[in-house]
């Protein structure tokens, strides 16, 4: 297409040779230039004409164009959908580039997607936060949703380092001790993940905060509501881009101690107790560091092409991806290949029919579960291989030799899946609008896990192979239909929908086990190249549906006053018949100061607007089926004939009929300025978010032998202050923007009904470390307070009695004052949730080159370092901090004498509980822009080649792999039950313990974009 123009402009310049006198000629004057949008984006497509002629030209691919004149003193027009006319007069001038500015939008405010529409910005009364452009490409992430990270306000993501997996997700705290994660939205689809999504298809997230915005999605919407859009064809010229990267990840470094310091430390454990010494120190030579022989550098590859076109009459938006993830640790690791295709089609003016269709097929090495877990405790005197080349016995019977189960550990998932939907619009009566559409979220995995026979020690093998396999299936379908009225009238501005859905999740899952297997060879891996004897075999499902009917009106008065009420009514069968209809209401208000006649005085302010929003949420997010009694199969037991086993069943939970919504109130007051002609945008809002009637597993007796059932108990109250800040500013060739986002957490159970707590966090060993009580934010760390060991045996004589401590051993703090320790002096020794969070995002360019660095921080969270408190027996390794123990008077503050377990050393007390702030290099991203001059002799209208960095260092006090802490996450392509609370459960009575985490690594890439 190029080419195709140049010989256009060649061939318009020889016939004007003939067809204009000479003097004409001599007037004729060139133009050339580049068109963007606000945010410096190449705008492809925009027309171009010269005031009061009807000639003209519009923009490549890559925003620029050229054209000739008659005069230079001709006025041109630029126009372009969705954007504001400009009339630049030429002015003599040879280059004029144009900057276009959204249209019917005020103060260079864009369009925001909203539930169920868009709506300029300016009228918002909700509190939504937008991300779009490079922060959601720069960042090599697998997942989009870690793009959040930093980047919105009032959003905490925590990450975990485990290839393909979804982090953890909070929007304004955690309301709840079961699933407290936001809904997903992808074109109108409802989806609990978004791992599918190809980060370079999406055009923009907005997160949607308070109930204001987020109210129109009902049940669905308790824990805030991401919106993602995907791209469209735009350009009236086909598009064809292409990005690479290549790069490597590097595994974060952890040092236990080594052999020798292992060994002293066991030596003087086992004096402490009385018994003698275990090893002589001259005969220990070699030391292993299991940490560097499990984790080693890993690639990263990400390759992407799109085509896309728009014209009146139809677009099309197809691209394919490929991201291949190589784990740190061996079998883990990540492969996904996508495609999509947007197509949308104008019948007729006022009918047109699309589809946002996108598939994508994984394959998952599923690490060990116990990698890091083993990683932590294995000796560093043990070799990883005996002299013969057989691997080592660690001699510990709950580890293994970690490196010979990950060689003789085989699992992997291979999942398909098909995302999206269909639809069709049509207007009519010139301010309405219907629209119907049909959406799907189809997956398919497939689970196998295989171990061959295998002896490493007594303790650590595997007498006959054994071979499972699980097959699940999710089929979901959204079926919206909504009517949308949008009228402006003088001063008044109406825009107005109602609708109707209907939901259905469907998940089955089939599985199987064989021991015995034929072969160890893959190729024959299947159920019946096992053993008949001992074989098994299962089969469950699940089923749930919604129907809900929403409403929801905006009005603008005089573009000043502003107003929202949303209505929305779910019914789920997820509760019994006389509890599953809830009515969730919310209404706003907003002024807009700066359109008042007393603000024309204030030039430098170019926008002022303050908002208030109230409303009411459901949460439905608990299991199916749980106000019926299951029963229980396969359960055998003796026959009163012949004593044969015969197949029973057994009810398994209770009933409860009076299981209803879970309700989140919410309230927001948020001021929204810009100064200097929006070179300065800022907001501040003031949120308060209370859940009631939240749903728990509300226990039951042992005696009863019946497992727990939910219940709706008790209220968690979140309150807060979100900031943003972004600068922006240009002078000749330099350029910078600079956004700055903070947010504050202050989280705390108000009531929990009849119960006195709930209790998580379990670590192993019999230990709970994380409680929810009344006056305590959720998931609180509850234990001992340590006052750091006992220095003489005088200061145990003078301190509360506390039973079978020596010299060295940990002192706890009398809570109740009876002058005994005991378990009634276990008290709150920490918190998972952060005081407050931030991020500062810094884009900074030179002509052809631009830095970008983004920054995050959490601060005021503390860490469970469950790691390290577990010990099963006197032969685990020790961290490095054990270098630093107790070892007479005044030798320490903090670390114990060595001992081995079943001690007050080793109780869940603040001995284990560390500082969790945190502030991290996220990402810093140099990239060098190929000027228009290079690309002349190439079909390529824009071409850049970028260095970056993810993860790039952490600051913090923190001395375990990562101070980065998630709760329960899901792995994309899991058989397990997505639309089961309790198997999706990321509970926040987990979050904050390091317990076998998978860290955050560093990545380095090279990469390039290359548009055609």
């Amino acid at each position: 297409m190029r080419y195709q123009s140049l010989s256009i402009v060649a061939l318009t310049f020889i016939c004007s040779l003939f067809l204009f006198p000479e003097e004409s000629l001599s007037q004729a004057h060139s133009v050339e230039g580049t068109v963007s949008d606000q945010n410096g984006e190449p705008l492809p497509g925009v027309n171009i004409q010269i005031k009061g002629t009807t000639r003209g030209t519009s923009t490549g691919a890559e925003g620029s164009y050229k054209l000739t004149t008659e005069s230079e003193t001709d006025t041109l027009v630029f126009s372009f959908i969705g954007f504001e006319t400009q009339e630049i007069p030429i002015q003599g001038r040879n280059q004029i580039d144009v900057a276009m500015t959204p249209a019917t939008l005020e103060s260079g405010e864009e369009l925001v997607v909203i539930g169920y529409g868009t709506q300029q910005r300016s009228d918002l009364t909700g509190s939504v936060s937008s991300v779009r452009g490079d922060a959601l490409t720069a960042p090599a992430v697998s997942n989009p949703a870690q793009a959040l990270q930093g980047t919105a306000s009032g959003v905490q993501v925590v990450s975990s380092g485990e290839p393909g997996s979804s982090p953890s997700i909070n929007i304004r705290g955690i309301g709840t001790t079961g699933d407290s994660s936001p809904l997903f939205v992808v074109d109108g689809v409802f989806v609990n993940d978004i791992s599918h999504l190809n980060n370079n298809d999406i055009e923009s997230m907005e997160v949607l905060k308070d109930a204001s915005a987020t109210a129109i999605y009902g049940s669905r919407g308790a824990n805030g509501v991401v919106l993602i859009t995907t791209k469209q064809g735009t350009s009236e010229e086909p598009v064809f881009n292409f990005t690479m990267s290549e790069g490597v990840e590097v595994p974060t470094s952890y040092s236990m101690v080594n052999a020798r310091q292992y060994a002293t430390l066991i030596n003087e454990g086992l004096e402490n107790i009385g018994e003698e010494s275990r090893y002589d120190l001259s005969q220990i030579d070699s030391s292993t560091d299991w940490f560097d022989e499990v984790m080693d550098p890993a690639s990263v590859r990400k390759y992407n092409i799109s085509f896309s076109q728009g014209t009146d009459r139809n677009s099309y938006y197809v691209s394919l991806g490929y991201d291949n993830q190589n784990g740190t640790v061996d079998k883990s690791g990540y492969k996904r290949y996508s495609v999509r295709v947007n197509n949308r089609y104008h019948l007729s003016d006022n009918v047109t029919i699309g589809h946002n269709l996108s598939g994508n097929w994984s394959d998952k090495d599923n690490r060990l579960g116990e990698a890091f877990g083993w990683t932590y405790r294995i000796p560093s005197t043990v070799p990883v291989r005996n002299p013969d080349g057989s691997y080592a016995s660690t001699g510990i019977g709950s580890n293994g030799n970690v490196i010979a189960a990950l060689d003789y550990h085989h699992n992997f998932t291979k999942s398909r899946a098909l995302v999206g939907n269909a639809f069709a619009e049509v207007s009519f009566l010139e301010n309405f609008q219907f629209k119907s559409s049909l959406g799907v979220d189809m997956s398919h995995a497939e689970n196998t896990n295989f171990d061959p026979v295998f002896f490493v020690d007594e303790n650590q093998r595997n007498q006959e192979s054994s071979l499972s396999k699980r097959w699940a299936k999710t089929q979901n379908w959204l079926w919206e239909n909504t009517l949308t009225y949008n009228q402006t009238v003088d001063m008044h501005k109406i825009d107005a929908v109602v609708g109707i859905t209907a939901q259905e999740n469907n998940f089955e899952q089939l599985g199987g086990e064989r021991n015995n297997i034929f072969s160890d060879d893959r190729d024959l891996w299947y159920l019946d190249a096992g053993a008949t004897e001992g074989l098994g075999n299962s089969n469950i499902a699940s089923s749930s549906s919604i129907v809900s009917y929403l409403g929801r009106v905006n009005y603008t008065l005089m573009d000043r006053y502003l107003f929202t009420g949303t209505l929305r009514i779910d019914g789920s069968s997820k509760f019994p018949e006389d509890e599953r209809w809830g009515t969730f209401p919310s209404f706003a208000l907003g002024w807009r100061i700066i359109e008042e006649p007393f603000m024309d005085e204030a030039g430098w302010l170019s926008d002022l607007k303050i908002r208030g929003s109230w409303g009411q949420i459901g949460n439905q997010k608990i299991g199916d089926y749980r106000y019926y009694a299951t029963a229980a199969t396969g359960i055998g037991y003796a026959g009163i004939w012949g004593n044969s086993i015969d197949r029973g069943a057994t009810i398994t939970n209770l009933v409860n009929q009076n299981v209803t919504w879970e309700k989140s109130e919410q309230t927001d007051i948020g001021l929204q300025f810009a100064l200097f002609e929006d070179k300065i945008e800022g907001e501040v809002d003031w949120y308060k978010r209370t859940t009631k009637d939240m749903l728990v597993e509300v226990g039951v007796p042992g005696s009863v032998g019946l497992n727990a059932t939910e219940g709706n108990v008790g209220s968690v109250e979140n309150s807060g202050i979100e900031f943003s800040l972004d600068l922006s500013g240009s002078q000749s060739d330099f350029y910078y923007n600079i956004g700055l986002r903070a947010s504050t957490i202050n989280n705390k159970v108000v009531d929990l009904g009849t119960r006195d707590e709930l209790i998580g966090g379990n670590i192993g060993a019999g230990k709970n470390v994380s409680r929810a009580r009344v006056g305590q934010p959720i998931g609180f760390f509850y234990g001992y307070k340590s006052l750091g060991p006992f220095d003489t045996q005088q200061e145990i004589d003078n301190a509360p009695t506390q039973s079978n401590v020596a010299p060295g051993d940990l002192r706890m703090a009398d809570i109740n004052g009876d002058g005994t320790i005991s378990s009634e002096d276990r008290t709150k020794i920490g918190s998972p949730i952060p005081d407050y969070t931030g991020g500062l995002n810094i884009t900074v360019g030179y002509k052809a080159f631009e830095l970008s660095v983004d920054m995050y921080g959490s601060f005021g969270s503390e860490i469970y370092d469950g790691n390290n408190n577990v010990r099963y027996s006197g032969d685990d390794n020790f961290s490095k901090e054990w270098l630093d123990r107790w070892t007479g008077p005044g030798t320490s503050d903090e670390v114990p004498r060595i001992t081995f377990g079943g001690d007050w050393n080793y109780e869940v007390s603040s001995r284990w509980v560390h500082d969790g702030s945190f502030v991290k290099i996220q990402n810093v991203r140099l990239q060098y822009t190929l000027p228009a001059s290079t690309l002349e002799a190439l079909p390529v209208s824009s071409a850049n080649v970028y260095i970056s960095g993810n993860n790039l260092h952490y600051f913090t006090k923190y001395e375990g792999l990562t101070p980065e802490i998630p709760g329960s996450v899901r792995s994309p392509g899991s058989v397990d039950d997505p639309n089961n609370a309790n198997v999706n459960n990321n509970s926040a009575l987990n979050a904050g313990i390091d317990n076998n985490i998978y860290p955050v690594s560093s990545f380095f890439q090279l990469g390039t974009s290359i548009t055609f």
